[in-house]
């Protein structure tokens, strides 16, 4: 939540209703307060804050002169006690809210997968759609670390199902080629991945993913015959047409990342 508010935003998102100082009435000025700034500040994020200092203090001081208090007592609100607990389950029945369930998370993962995923990846969008899935099901959404943890499930599940699509759709003849690449071999390339360390066993694999060198004829004829062992895979034409282009460059990252890593790696023995 934001921090900076206007005056006109306070207005028009802390002013308390009717309704909600109904629910106020008898309690201890502190835990009135505390009631009504998690009141409203659900109502805005659909969740409730973490901590205190999630509160804008615009917002308390705004709230605090509604009720005719003075925002100092909010230090006294017991912010791990036995209140606020309850204080969240009155405000959760209020706002027709409840809380996440071990159904909710297996209804999210399904969704996730079938709807979300095939089209995005990217982790911060992705815990956004579970924020909003959750408002829009009227579900207090759990913590942002199970959150993080059912969205890496979510997305493990959706790559495994997706690389046995892929694989399905192979021919016998390509997987049979595929695994021709991963055939220990003497040196169709120069394979500096290899060459300082016995223990990495060089593959046509490994050899197609090293880097060209200085231009020239050597060069140019090693380049050209990694294009020819890429061409006898023959991969069907229309094998990833239905992924959109921002995952399948997404997975191209991921690819050069490992490249990378591994280049790291062999320079460090």
């Amino acid at each position: 939540m934001k921090h900076n508010w206007t005056d006109g935003e306070l207005t028009v998102h802390w002013s308390l209703t009717a309704e909600e100082l109904a629910l106020l009435p008898n309690r201890i000025d502190y835990n009135r307060l505390g009631f009504a700034v998690q009141l409203k500040f659900f109502d805005i994020e659909g969740r409730f804050p973490r901590t205190p200092r999630e509160l804008p203090i615009s917002a308390l001081c705004f709230v605090a002169e509604q009720l005719g208090l003075s925002p100092s007592v909010f230090q006294q609100y017991d912010w791990r006690g036995r209140a606020r607990k309850q204080h969240r389950a009155e405000i959760r029945t209020f706002v027709g809210f409840r809380s996440f369930t071990a159904a909710d998370a297996s209804t999210l993962d399904t969704w996730l997968r079938q709807a979300i995923l095939p089209s995005e990846q990217n982790t911060p969008h992705l815990q956004e759609i579970v924020l909003d899935w959750c408002r829009e099901h009227h579900i207090e959404p759990p913590t942002p670390q199970r959150i993080e943890r059912l969205i890496r499930s979510a997305l493990h599940r959706h790559e495994s199902a997706f690389f046995d699509t892929i694989l399905q759709q192979l021919p016998p003849s390509t997987r049979a080629r595929f695994d021709g690449l991963l055939v220990p071999v003497e040196s169709e390339f120069p394979a500096e991945e290899t060459r300082d360390d016995p223990a990495i066993v060089a593959t046509v694999f490994s050899q197609l993913k090293t880097d060209p060198g200085p231009v020239g004829l050597a060069s140019v004829l090693t380049e050209l015959e990694k294009l020819e062992h890429l061409r006898s895979l023959d991969l069907p034409g229309e094998l990833f047409a239905d992924v959109p282009p921002k995952i399948l460059q997404g997975y191209r990252l991921r690819a050069r990342m490992v490249k990378k890593l591994m280049r790291l790696h062999v320079c460090s023995i």
